[in-house]
């Protein structure tokens, strides 16, 4: 009954917008970061029978849009309109949740949007980073207030924290989309959270 219905309405010539026939659009940019999608991935690394960290990001990061580095095995690129400059975002191996959650929502938020740049996101170090055209920027944690960038790395005012009861995750979408807004401006430009 439903492909019926299809095809009358594809042989009718009506033409409907995505909202009209209700089919959902998944978010892209700034509306992408969503504190639901924080906490499942920390939850997936917290738990005691949960995932790896390096499985987990096996895991999302092939849920997006972007391509394994062939000579890094814990990198993705995601190609932009330009060769240069090029932004790369990366974790320790031995990262808290918390941060490749950071990690996980800026790569997400590349997803579906033209770049005017190449971007790498990177958990551990690379040969890459060594590249003179490559602006690397290391995660930390970020559950504090007044997140910011000194000497390259993303940091906030937090005192470490390990534990999922232990994070506001208000605080924490906030300092990922001031990370965004800084990092990516035509992306958050281009919004409207």
């Amino acid at each position: 009954m439903v492909s019926r219905q299809w095809l009358l309405l594809a042989l009718s010539g009506v033409h409907c917008s995505t909202q009209q026939l209700d089919i959902p659009i998944a978010p892209v940019g700034l509306r992408a970061i969503q504190q639901e999608d924080i906490k499942r991935d920390i939850w997936a690394v917290e738990r005691q029978d949960g995932y790896s960290l390096s499985d987990w990001w096996d895991k999302r990061q092939s849920q997006f849009d972007v391509t394994p580095l062939e000579n890094a095995k814990n990198c993705v690129q995601k190609k932009g309109r330009n060769v240069a400059p090029i932004k790369g975002f990366w974790i320790e191996e031995d990262a808290s949740a918390l941060e490749l959650a950071t990690l996980i929502a800026l790569v997400k938020i590349s997803d579906g949007v033209e770049l005017d740049f190449d971007l790498f996101f990177c958990v551990g170090k690379v040969k890459e980073q060594n590249a003179s055209n490559i602006i690397w920027s290391k995660i930390e944690d970020i559950s504090g207030e007044k997140v910011r960038k000194e000497k390259m790395t993303w940091t906030s005012s937090a005192t470490r924290k390990n534990h999922f009861v232990d994070y506001d995750f208000r605080q924490v979408e906030q300092n990922i989309r001031q990370i965004i807004r800084e990092e990516f401006p035509s992306v958050a430009a281009s919004s409207n959270p």
